[in-house]
């Protein structure tokens, strides 16, 4: 039922959801919605590795751990990439 005077489809307090929300929305956006990797091609090439398809897989699971919680610190994540040759 539409409140026409709150001019949102949800009445007032729909309105005022919705602009919380938004405005939650925003400050995420400007914190920044993912973290920065734990490690980057740079640290591959620091242990040697050249770069290649195989490369990219190895830093794009390595931030998928991070975001999953398993790679907690950069010491980890290098650490597991010393272990992926």
């Amino acid at each position: 039922i539409a409140d026409s005077a709150a001019g949102h489809p949800l009445g007032r307090e729909g309105r005022a959801a919705g602009e919380l929300v938004e405005r939650d929305m925003a400050d995420l956006i400007q914190e920044g919605l993912t973290p920065p990797p734990l490690v980057t091609g740079h640290d591959l090439i620091a242990q040697g590795r050249q770069p290649g398809p195989a490369f990219r897989r190895m830093l794009d699971t390595a931030y998928d751990l991070q975001l999953e919680g398993i790679l907690r610190s950069r010491e980890q994540a290098l650490y597991w990439l010393k272990e992926q040759s």
